[in-house]
């Protein structure tokens, strides 16, 4: 598996992964106006098999003054439980630590029920800082804030 930054070429196998992981999933078209800013802003990576191509998971996060947030992440469920989302997060912690991307502390909501997807967070290191009522619409439900400083 290699990480590598994401391009327009990815964005239908992209946005297909996010329709079958996520209850509200980005569109092809938020991917696609996300990949346009070159602003710095913006980080998009996926994980992709070097022989094949294929598309495992992906990671996308906005940086604003020192402060960053995984806007959105997932794995092709077919191959979930290998790694995959944490090696995305600890690209981003490797390039916060190596690039001109200044990073402070990352944040993200993860819904209350997602379980698995919060025990990967605080195996990455992330803390819970709060909670968000009914954050979440379909279906309803509260929002765990998570934090993890990268760079203090």
């Amino acid at each position: 598996m290699i990480i590598r930054q994401m391009n327009v070429s990815d964005l239908e196998e992209v946005a297909r992964i996010e329709k079958v992981s996520n209850p509200e999933p980005w569109t092809y078209a938020d991917f696609e106006d996300s990949l346009a800013k070159e602003d710095g802003t913006i980080l998009m990576l996926i994980a992709v098999d070097e022989v094949s191509n294929q598309i495992f998971g992906y990671l996308v996060l906005y940086t604003a003054s020192g402060e960053s947030e995984i806007v959105t992440i997932a794995v092709a469920p077919d191959f979930r439980r290998r790694g995959i989302a944490e090696g995305l997060i600890e690209e981003v912690l490797d390039i916060s630590q190596k690039s001109s991307l200044y990073i402070e502390e990352i944040n993200l909501e993860v819904r209350f029920s997602n379980e698995p997807a919060r025990k990967l967070y605080e195996k990455c290191g992330f803390e819970i800082v709060g909670q968000r009522p009914n954050f979440y619409h379909n279906p309803k439900e509260d929002a765990i804030l998570m934090k993890r400083i990268v760079n203090a």
